[in-house]
């Protein structure tokens, strides 16, 4: 059994790094400090941010990466794990599927910036986009594997 299933983690979050998101791993609660007032030694490695109300992570585990819905977690094994990006003009549709059943998607405002000749989303303030083109890195799953 993966040991961060049974623990309390606390996780940085994604766009506001002086914001830490503790998350309780039985899905009991998760409640967001002040990054100032934890010690460095308990942030665990991984992000999490907020959309729709949903407590969304990905968080670093001896097995490899997890990704976290509220309380339902899932190692990021992309023969179980899939994840995608529709962009449209305005506004991105994330999805995740976990053994062919869509446990999660969501549709938000896109974050871009232009690169001198075209609008592209941004993977260092979109973290529906960072994981997407994340998961298909080598150094991605050996970074979140502790």
């Amino acid at each position: 059994m993966n040991q961060l299933l049974s623990s309390v983690i606390t996780l940085r979050h994604f766009t506001q790094p002086q914001l830490v998101g503790r998350w309780h791993a039985d899905g009991a609660a998760w409640k967001e400090l002040s990054a100032a007032r934890m010690p460095a030694g308990e942030i665990s490695r991984g992000f999490y941010t907020i959309c729709d109300d949903r407590f969304i992570a990905v968080a670093a585990s001896s097995e490899g990466p997890l990704f976290v819905i509220d309380k339902a977690v899932y190692p990021l094994r992309l023969e179980r794990a899939k994840l995608d990006l529709q962009q449209e003009r305005s506004y991105n549709t994330f999805s995740f599927q976990w053994d062919g059943e869509t446990k999660l998607m969501l549709t938000y405002k896109r974050k871009l910036y232009h690169d001198g000749k075209h609008w592209l989303d941004d993977k260092t303030r979109d973290f529906f986009a960072w994981i997407v083109h994340g998961v298909k890195q080598k150094k991605f799953y050996a970074y979140y594997t502790q």
